[in-house]
């Protein structure tokens, strides 16, 4: 069974809004960056051949490894999953990563760039705005201060090379917003 969306055509979506990315056709998939209004963070749109999806996905978007009461950033985070209708939050108690993911079957298909475009500024959008609420229940109103000034940095090709709510807490300053995915 062979899909009418390519990792090509999904990058050509990006071109049309003047996204920076990543191409790693061998890896099939798409590596960028988005700085919001709170946090940077990474984003990946991948092609699973094999499975026929469209993967967009924030990795990293919050680690857990160093929050003694999780029971409160899963109920949130399981909330969210009933709120959202294809946004789904995933969470791996071996390394502590959450990650946001909306996953988008094609099979014989094609997913249009209005479609396309949805999926990824809804993504982004969401875990943006959860970002505050995420930080205060993962680290109650006190923030550490060894924590960097931003949660991310842009890296080569555009994509940020950090993920926003590691280990030692929320960023004293949130970088300022230099693209706020709008539909």
């Amino acid at each position: 069974m062979s899909s009418l969306v390519t990792l090509d055509s999904l990058a050509r979506y990006l071109d049309r809004d003047e996204w920076r990315y990543d191409l790693d056709v061998e890896g099939s998939c798409i590596r960028t960056g988005f700085r919001g209004d709170h946090a940077t963070y990474r984003a990946m749109v991948l092609f699973d051949v094999d499975k026929q999806r469209v993967r967009f996905i924030v990795p990293n978007y919050l680690n857990l490894t160093k929050i003694p009461d999780k029971a409160r950033v899963l109920e949130r985070l399981m909330e969210l999953n009933m709120q959202y209708i294809l946004l789904k939050f995933g969470y791996d108690p071996a390394d502590g990563e959450v990650r946001a993911e909306i996953d988008v079957p094609v099979n014989d298909s094609n997913i249009s760039y209005e479609g396309f475009r949805r999926c990824l500024y809804c993504l982004l959008t969401a875990v943006d705005e959860e970002y505050p609420e995420m930080m205060r229940l993962m680290w109650g109103t006190s923030t550490p201060k060894n924590k960097p000034e931003t949660s991310g940095e842009e890296g080569e090709g555009g994509a940020a090379s950090e993920e926003p709510g590691g280990e030692e807490g929320p960023p004293d300053n949130p970088p300022p917003n230099i693209r706020k995915p709008r539909i």
